[in-house]
């Protein structure tokens, strides 16, 4: 049975209504149209009559078709509508509440706008802000949840440094957290309201917990693996670890006055001692400290020879010492022409070398044939043996035996041989 609308009657004319638009006749009472009905020229339709079941309500009093409505469909991210959509008029459906992460804007739901919160269990956008007493209080576009308020973590100046942030934004509840670099531009930590370096760059060093600078003596660069190791060098020095070291250094050589040694690169070494200057009575060649004065060897003796400086070569050799049977006096030689000459007795009166052998020079130690030919005699040897017309006497007849290597002695009758004692 069709619901009546009553509580409001229309005029009557006689015991006949007269139907206007709007009203349908009721036992000879006028009503209004009921609900999810039109009524229009004295007939009634359903509203699902009239829109083929897609509108299918209607308010009382309905007189237009176009004002048949149906619950609005559920808009894009919505979770909560509002509104009516009708068959012809304009449709009053609107967004009350959204899902989450989404807030209602002009009747439809919008992602959640930054530094807000949506949530549809609390039925409303928040302020981050007013969420975290203005701690976080900011958002992204679609934020569901209070940890996702964020803020941002500021760079900003210490005592000593200035401190930067680990991270740069922290969502609720956590906090910043710094690290900072020191004025000298050295890492450390933040310490209260300080910097405290912890750690040094390449070209600094840690001295008593502060980082000072390598300012190592002739130093121009530094390597950037580790702390204050020298890397390059003013000219005339080179790097060694944390120092540079000079090229040219001091060396010992024999007899040397001046001598170095230079760095050599390419052997990351000190090269060869080179000597520059000898002591005094030395001269320098092919790297060595020589004697100005050296031993000699000339025919039959010895001699010494001074170096030339103004030739830059050796001198003459002059004999200090000759062999036993030569001599440098002119007194006791004829070879003149030799520094060492050959001794004048060596010969014996006839011509014939006479002595056996020298001790120095022209001193005589022995003769040939001692005591048969010849006898040593005021450092000469003296014939004492002569031919047999040279030998005889009234006391006998000596002669030579050259095969014998003798001297032949006969006594005259009353005679005999002395043999000197």
């Amino acid at each position: 049975m069709v619901k009546k609308c009553r509580n409001m009657i229309f005029m009557l004319v006689g015991l006949v209504c007269v139907a206007t638009i709007g009203t349908d006749v009721w036992a000879n009472d006028c009503d209004l149209c009921p609900e999810n009905h039109v009524c229009a020229n004295g007939e009634v339709f359903s509203c699902s009559q009239l829109t083929a079941g897609q509108f299918e309500n209607a308010d009382c009093g309905t007189r237009d078709s176009g004002l048949c409505w149906r619950e609005c469909a559920m808009q894009p991210n919505a979770y909560k509508m509002v509104g009516r959509d009708f068959n012809g008029a304009t449709d009053t459906c609107m967004a009350e509440i959204c899902n989450t992460g989404f807030a209602p804007q002009d009747g439809k739901c919008v992602p959640c706008p930054m530094g807000m919160v949506c949530n549809a269990d609390d039925r409303a956008p928040w302020s981050c802000a007013d969420k975290t007493n203005g701690e976080y209080p900011l958002s992204n576009v679609g934020s569901d949840d209070i940890g996702d308020c964020y803020k941002t973590c500021d760079v900003h100046d210490i005592v000593y440094g200035v401190a930067y942030p680990v991270y740069e934004t922290r969502n609720s509840p956590e906090i910043c957290t710094f690290t900072c670099i020191s004025i000298t531009g050295n890492p450390g930590q933040v310490v209260g309201d300080k910097c405290v370096e912890t750690s040094c760059n390449y070209n600094f060093e840690m001295i008593n917990g502060v980082c000072e600078p390598c300012n190592r003596p002739f130093a121009v660069e530094y390597s950037k693996n580790g702390n204050c190791v020298v890397t390059s060098c003013n000219t005339g020095y080179h790097p060694n670890g944390q120092y540079c070291e000079i090229d040219t250094i001091g060396c010992v050589a024999p007899n040397a006055a001046v001598a170095h040694r230079t760095w050599d690169i390419d052997a990351n070494a000190y090269g060869e001692c080179i000597i520059t200057q000898c002591d005094n009575e030395y001269h320098l060649a092919q790297n060595a400290c020589h004697s100005d004065t050296e031993t000699c060897e000339i025919p039959n003796g010895i001699g010494v020879r001074q170096w030339d400086y103004n030739t830059n070569s050796w001198g003459k050799c002059v004999a200090t010492h000759c062999d036993p049977g030569f001599t440098t006096n002119r007194g006791l030689t004829n070879e003149y022409w030799e520094q060492c000459g050959r001794c004048n007795n060596m010969y014996g009166i006839n011509g014939e070398v006479a002595v056996q052998s020298y001790r120095t020079e022209c001193e005589i130690e022995s003769c040939i044939y001692s005591g048969e030919k010849y006898i040593l005699a005021n450092n000469e040897c003296v014939f004492i043996c002569p031919t047999i017309s040279a030998g005889n006497d009234a006391t006998g007849t000596q002669h030579w035996d050259n095969s014998a290597k003798k001297c032949v002695r006969t006594c005259n009758m009353g005679y005999v041989q002395w043999d000197g004692k």
